[in-house]
């Protein structure tokens, strides 16, 4: 998933569901990025411009959009606002969603390397959050509320955006609409999600093809313990709320948890209260990179990955 309040999928007014990149809520950080008011607007869900040089990147804990200078190696400007955060899809950096989580007013968010465009806006009472993408299709979780903040469940819907369509319509998932769902990930041609049942406080595992917007879901497993799904080598990975099971290894989990070629990538907070980028080859669990101050990482064909810290920025080969 990391989020203390933050992605805001409500159940009931006491029922809270997280999304992919998760944090507990007694995890404490240091480095924390520094408040910024070079770009305050009458509109208070503002996003940082880029001055010259500068480029956008996405502190993945604090989950902000940020300017960044590649020259300091420094944040430049972001928006520390409480409740107003930025969601990402696991693993491409090209869509966001944005918005407050009290008061709402979403959008959907075409990120470049130092401009942005916002393609969809959504009103008070709705709410829209990454679910997964493949190649240029992205799939959101699409919520509404009534006037005192409580969702309407049984209007909760899966959607669909082409990334540079002309169209900016989001057509839906008709037989999906009503669960509760929270995560998913896509292989190959297929969705895979996980849908939370209240009545055991468990989640239930389905499947879908990703252009079958008309079909029903297939049940495939019922009272999962946690509701992150990863893939690997074509694979669902499916996981408990402390750990991943892969090829018959289970590894801790972390605050992030993203699975790139051969290896767990993970950022947390270390004993000092920093936030540690980590790599864990799924071949024989060594621990092969571990770099603290971390704010982002990208990797665009998962044999590299470039990360942006606090001072400094570092191409490592994947394993």
């Amino acid at each position: 998933m990391k989020k203390v309040v933050r992605f805001l999928l409500l159940i009931t007014a006491t029922v809270v569901i997280l999304t992919s990149c998760n944090i507990a809520a007694n995890d404490t950080v240091t480095n924390e990025i520094a408040p910024d008011v070079s770009c305050i607007t009458e509109d208070e869900n503002w996003l940082p411009i880029c001055a010259d040089g500068q480029i956008y990147i996405y502190h993945q804990y604090e989950e902000k959009i940020l300017s960044y200078d590649p020259v300091s190696m420094q944040i430049a400007s972001v928006n520390k606002q409480p409740n107003f955060y930025q969601f990402c899809f696991a693993k491409d950096n090209r869509i966001y969603t944005s918005g407050h989580s009290l008061t709402n007013n979403y959008s959907i968010i075409s990120l470049h390397k130092d401009s942005f465009e916002k393609l969809l806006e959504f009103g008070a009472q709705e709410s829209i959050f990454p679910l997964s993408s493949s190649e240029d299709t992205f799939i959101f979780i699409h919520t509404y509320y009534d006037e005192d903040g409580h969702e309407y469940v049984e209007q909760r819907e899966i959607c669909q955006l082409a990334y540079n369509s002309a169209s900016k319509e989001l057509p839906v998932y008709k037989n999906l609409t009503g669960l509760m769902i929270t995560h998913g990930v896509c292989i190959g041609d297929i969705l895979f999600f996980t849908a939370y049942i209240p009545s055991s406080n468990t989640y239930n595992l389905y499947s879908i093809g990703i252009g079958s917007l008309s079909d029903m879901p297939t049940l495939l497993e019922q009272e999962l313990a946690a509701p992150e799904l990863y893939e690997y080598n074509g694979e669902l990975i499916k996981s408990t709320q402390s750990h991943i099971f892969i090829n018959g290894d289970d590894y801790s989990k972390n605050s992030i948890n993203y699975i790139i070629a051969n290896s767990l990538i993970q950022i947390g907070p270390n004993e000092y209260g920093d936030l540690t980028f980590s790599a864990t080859s799924l071949f024989d669990g060594e621990i092969y990179y571990t770099i603290d101050k971390i704010i982002d990482f990208r990797s665009e064909d998962e044999k590299t990955i470039i990360l942006y810290g606090e001072g400094y920025i570092n191409e490592l080969s994947v394993r």
